[in-house]
């Protein structure tokens, strides 16, 4: 079972409704076909959070929305990267990209979460300033990257 859990923050109105969700797999609603257990309790998030995701319901036009949100462990750095699964760029293309560019042992990088036109990959935060310097000065599959902290 995962170590850290991650969030379904459900608003309604100016309510919000927070349940910390610990899974292993990549998506906790579908954990049951992949062979993996869900374990979901009632939580609080901090203010700032909850305020956040008010605001974003509310920029959405909508009453009522759920939102998940992925936490990243105390030691790691989430990134943003311009380049998807729509590009070709595999786990694998991000992994070499960084050790390649930085010389870094694989240890610094964590998660990584692959969407169709951008990425975010958790790095160690003691080295998050020369990744983030190293890798916006070159390219994956041919595409020139930008990257920064999300």
């Amino acid at each position: 079972m995962a170590s850290i859990g991650d969030w379904r923050v459900h608003v309604v109105g100016e309510d919000i409704f927070a349940s910390e969700v610990r899974c292993d797999a990549d998506d906790y609603r579908y954990a049951g076909r992949v062979g993996e257990s869900v374990e979901i309790s009632a939580g609080e998030i901090p203010t700032q959070i909850a305020d956040r995701c008010r605001a974003v319901t509310a920029s959405l036009g909508l009453s009522v929305a759920g939102i998940d949100l992925r936490r990243t462990p105390d030691d790691q750095t989430r990134l943003y990267m311009n380049v998807g699964q729509e590009m070709g760029v595999g786990p694998g293309d991000v992994v070499g990209a960084i050790l390649g560019e930085t010389g870094l042992a694989g240890k610094v990088v964590g998660a990584i979460d692959l969407r169709e036109r951008h990425l975010f990959v958790d790095v160690a935060s003691e080295h998050v300033n020369s990744i983030v310097a190293k890798l916006n000065r070159t390219q994956i599959k041919g595409r020139k990257l930008k990257v920064k902290v999300a």
